[in-house]
């Protein structure tokens, strides 16, 4: 049985996805990218329950090196026209609180075909919390998300 590293994920994960990333392959730098994200979620779960500066201080570098080489890998990834690219980068956006960013990566992603931004996008479109409420929209964009899901299903 494989052991998980220290920083949460497994090392021969985190390099096959590297080397990918590195030959220009889009899944991967999405999937390393990702991988990053998580070990520095990990990182930060640990600096708190540590509670020493120093240890702090370490942590954090490492942690912001992760997420600055993933947000480059996926910027590298959405140039490309990757809708999981542009989500994540999204995503981060509205974890920052920046929610015109996010809304406007939510919908380059969905232009992108990404299935989980169609749907996201229909749903922020149903509730009207962060786009004018448009029920048209919103059946548009779940419409889509489901004629693409049973497409690649049958």
């Amino acid at each position: 049985m494989r052991q998980e590293s220290a920083n949460g994920g497994g090392d021969d994960a985190v390099q096959v996805f590297r080397e990918g990333a590195q030959l220009g392959d889009v899944k991967c730098m999405v999937n390393f990218a990702s991988l990053q994200m998580r070990r520095a979620s990990h990182t930060s779960a640990k600096v708190f329950s540590a509670g020493a500066s120093r240890v702090k201080a370490k942590k954090s570098v490492v942690e912001h090196r992760n997420v600055s080489e993933a947000l480059e890998w996926l910027q590298t990834a959405a140039e490309k026209g990757c809708g999981a690219a542009l989500l994540n980068i999204g995503l981060w956006h509205l974890g920052l609180n920046k929610v015109a960013t996010y809304l406007d990566y939510l919908q380059r992603a969905a232009r992108a075909g990404d299935v989980v931004a169609l749907m996201r996008l229909g749903k922020e479109y149903a509730s009207g919390a962060r786009l004018v409420r448009d029920e048209t929209e919103a059946t548009l964009y779940v419409y889509i998300y489901l004629h693409i899901n049973v497409y690649i299903y049958l």
